[in-house]
């Protein structure tokens, strides 16, 4: 059995407390990871290191581990210690005003990652030139976020980088890992695909324009960004197509063991017994490791094809 690695401001501390719960939540499409624990504290000892918001926590189980987690709330509770963290530095998620003309995606990821102690990663996302991005009041984490669903990406900010994922570049990988499924009920099949948008047409000031993947009713979106033209405005319409229906079928696998190894945002090859027509590459939308349990649950989300 893997021994459960706790580390606190970059020091082990597992040794010397006791842990009640560790879960950790990590995302493929753009939300933050999460991580949120519980320490039984009777004693005072966790009064040595003052939790508070700024500090970072780490784990790791065998193959599993979060990386440095950023504190966000610390509090004590009766006799015990409570801790919810997320992946990205607290500066990430802090309202900004500004804009920028003429400018390219990449220079927009580079300069956020740099801005938030980020190394930033690219991975098949064309570096797409803007004559002008606003950033309205949001965090730097979800103003990017919801730029790159627009282009058919991500952001994925993990062990101290930023990484910009196209999702067809991660269709492309090899699988990280194989996974026997049966018919279990801590395995589900969600198959929404049959509802799934067959088109997106995207609305913007006087510019307007369409993609259609295939069959199905057409997703009507108005963005408030500024857009160039109505070539631009299919384009962010492909891309937020993808970004609609990208989980429309999805496998689901509840507290099992063995799954450690698991990370958000690679691809995953699934056997599975119940029904032969889901086996085969998915993308691994979203796994949550509990660390005290040694169990993972997990959605995979079958490929798009064509957009």
């Amino acid at each position: 059995m893997a021994e459960l690695e706790i580390s606190y401001n970059g020091v082990r501390i597992d040794g010397e407390i006791d842990v009640s719960a560790f879960v950790y939540e990590a995302h493929a499409w753009g939300s933050l990871d999460w991580a949120e624990a519980s320490f039984p504290d009777p004693e005072g000892r966790w009064a040595r290191w003052a939790p508070r918001a700024g500090d970072t926590v780490s784990a790791r189980l065998g193959a599993a581990r979060t990386g440095p987690m950023h504190v966000t709330r610390a509090r004590r509770r009766g006799g015990t210690v409570d801790i919810r963290a997320i992946s990205a530095p607290p500066e990430m998620t802090a309202p900004r005003w500004r804009s920028w003309d003429t400018v390219r995606l990449h220079q927009l990821c580079e300069q956020i990652a740099e801005e938030c102690g980020l190394r930033c990663e690219l991975y098949g996302v064309d570096d797409r030139l803007y004559g002008q991005v606003i950033q309205g009041g949001t965090g730097d984490a979800r103003f990017l976020a919801r730029r790159l669903a627009m282009e058919g990406a991500s952001l994925i900010v993990f062990d101290g980088r930023l990484a910009v994922v196209s999702g067809e570049w991660i269709q492309r990988q090899a699988p990280i890992g194989s996974i026997a499924l049966g018919s279990g009920p801590g395995v589900e099949l969600a198959d929404r695909s049959g509802s799934a948008w067959g088109g997106c047409r995207v609305a913007a000031g006087p510019f307007a324009g369409e993609f259609r993947a295939g069959p199905g009713p057409l997703l009507h979106r108005a963005l408030e960004c500024p857009v160039s033209g109505d070539a631009e405005a299919a384009r962010f319409a492909r891309g937020l197509l993808r970004s609609a229906n990208r989980d429309a079928a999805a496998v689901l696998v509840r507290r099992a063991e063995g799954l450690g190894w698991l990370c958000a945002g690679g691809v995953a090859a699934l056997s599975v017994d119940g029904d032969p027509s889901w086996s085969g590459p998915h993308v691994v939308e979203k796994v949550r490791h509990d660390f005290v349990a040694e169990v993972s649950s997990a959605a995979f989300a079958r490929f798009l094809e064509g957009y």
